[in-house]
């Protein structure tokens, strides 16, 4: 089954005026899944062999790697492991406002150590590193709001 551009746009004003807070379509290669602004994310359409883009939200600076990519017309690239939000919501570089942070650039980390916290829904979800490493690169600010799987540390992998 193909589905056309206009095909989603009309699926999503029905949605947006459904009331409903998530609806997922699947069918074929085809993955279509709707959120609501309760989960703090836009709608997502995925189908077939669809290339990521990074898109740069309006106020928001681009990352510096993406500035000199732009810039010299490469491809950065980038070693280490990304940490991604495992869920939407504020991320947290540490457990309160005056504590030092979890984790900053040249920490040492051990799997399953807490990196960081993503307060979503009034709940505080910890964030845990995947593996062994050293903290390179924090690439999403304290108290900003992060999108699902949104880059949130680069950790390079290595026996600590």
């Amino acid at each position: 089954m193909e589905i056309s551009f206009e095909d989603i746009l009309k699926l999503e004003k029905m949605f947006e005026s459904s009331g409903m807070s998530e609806f997922r379509l699947e069918t074929g290669d085809v993955k279509l899944r709707f959120r609501s602004a309760d989960y703090c994310a836009a709608p997502v359409a995925v189908a077939g062999n669809v290339t990521p883009v990074a898109v740069q939200t309006a106020g928001a600076a681009p990352a510096p790697a993406a500035v000199k990519a732009a810039e010299t017309g490469e491809a950065a690239e980038e070693k280490g492991v990304v940490v991604r939000a495992p869920i939407a919501g504020i991320f947290y570089r540490s457990s309160s406002p005056d504590a030092e942070p979890y984790v900053s650039v040249g920490t040492e980390v051990k799997k399953d150590d807490v990196i960081g916290l993503i307060e979503a829904m009034k709940t505080m979800n910890e964030v845990k590193s995947p593996c062994d490493g050293v903290v390179t690169e924090i690439l999403t600010e304290n108290e900003s709001m992060a999108g699902f799987d949104s880059p949130l540390v680069r950790i390079e992998e290595r026996s600590v």
